[in-house]
């Protein structure tokens, strides 16, 4: 007995092809979510590391030497940490300075 008499072969060939394109599709998703997701991280170690050098007592300019790291890049972390000083909160800057 033929199957293919009974099911219509092209149309399988379409689903299974369907199919494939959403497995792509799936994979395409998880590896954008994982590169934001490795770069909130990193996001989020410069800041304590920000913090931690504010908290010492270091100026800006230092801690970008420091860090080896764009003064741009930490004057916005510093602006932003020492506005919740003394209690610095990591996820706290990670989301003012992502609110902008």
């Amino acid at each position: 007995m033929r199957i293919s008499k009974y099911v219509d072969v092209s149309q399988n060939e379409a689903i299974m092809k369907g199919m494939a394109n959403m497995k792509g599709l799936g994979q395409s998703i998880a590896d954008k979510n994982l590169k934001i997701g490795i770069q909130q991280g990193a996001d989020l170690k410069l800041i304590e590391q920000v913090c931690r050098k504010i908290a010492k007592g270091k100026e800006m300019p230092l801690i970008a030497e420091e860090l080896e790291e764009d003064e741009s890049t930490i004057k916005k972390i510093y602006d932003a940490a020492v506005n919740l000083a003394p209690d610095f909160n990591v996820e706290k800057v990670y989301n003012i300075l992502h609110a902008k």
